[in-house]
């Protein structure tokens, strides 16, 4: 009660810390719930524990909620480009789920927007030349050299669609590589896009090669994780944590 009075009758100028730490505490509650919420629908979808008909909202909300996550954190140009980046994502997940014979490609195309999106944010914030280390370099050249293997593996049987899945390979290479030479942390961004990297690696397995059926768990569960972890680095920015707790 004597605090209440205290507030009431405090001048305006000294109400808004008090205000502002409560702004951040909401804020910080709502991420947090965001981000469970996000999380069990992705469990949800990935152990396939839904009706049929609810793939579309199974498929779609986990990442359309990390896109609310980033949305209301936004404090930032980098906020606002990874909003972005999550919005598409979701649309292209929603895509891929279509029961249509172009869905793979129209998702693919889609994630295509989101690479080029992720390459303009990563690189916007580059580490300068000299604080690169040379795991992040022989990291990057693995991956390059592992996309270009997969194309002459797989270009045999990608006819008419081999075009558009060799420059998405090129984009996602370049993508993971701007990460992991990016200033937000690597334990998160880097690790995040180098599992992007991976999941959509593997997905080329299962549509142009004989892949078991389990890869497709391990598809879902890394491009998730990757998306969680890109998020959280980006949000959490390149310097100490700013007050984003999750």
């Amino acid at each position: 009660m004597g605090r209440s009075f205290a507030v009431l009758c405090a001048r305006p100028g000294e109400m808004g810390p008090m205000f502002q730490k409560q702004h951040h505490t909401a804020l910080e509650l709502a991420g947090q719930l965001i981000l469970l919420l996000s999380a069990i629908v992705a469990l949800i979808h990935g152990l396939k524990i839904y009706p049929p008909e609810l793939v579309y909202v199974t498929k779609t909300t986990p990442v359309a909620l990390l896109a609310l996550l980033a949305l209301i954190n936004i404090k930032s140009v980098d906020h606002a480009i990874l909003f972005f980046a999550l919005a598409i994502s979701a649309l292209a997940d929603y895509l891929i789920a279509q029961p249509t014979v172009d869905a793979f490609m129209n998702g693919l195309l889609t994630f295509l927007v989101v690479q080029i999106i992720y390459i303009f944010l990563f690189l916007k914030n580059r580490l300068p030349a000299k604080d690169v280390t040379p795991m992040r370099l022989r990291l990057a050249s693995l991956m390059w050299a592992m996309t270009i293997l997969a194309i002459f593996v797989m270009y045999p049987d990608l006819d008419s669609e081999s075009y558009n899945v060799v420059i998405y390979s090129f984009s996602l290479t370049a993508m993971a590589t701007a990460a992991l030479i990016s200033r937000f942390p690597f334990t998160m961004v880097g690790v995040g896009a180098v599992l992007f990297y991976i999941s959509d690696s593997l997905i080329g397995a299962q549509q142009f090669m004989n892949a078991p059926d389990y890869l497709g768990y391990i598809v879902w569960a890394t491009y998730y994780v990757a998306q969680v972890l890109i998020t959280l680095g980006v949000l959490i920015g390149k310097g100490p944590n700013r007050g984003i707790r999750y």
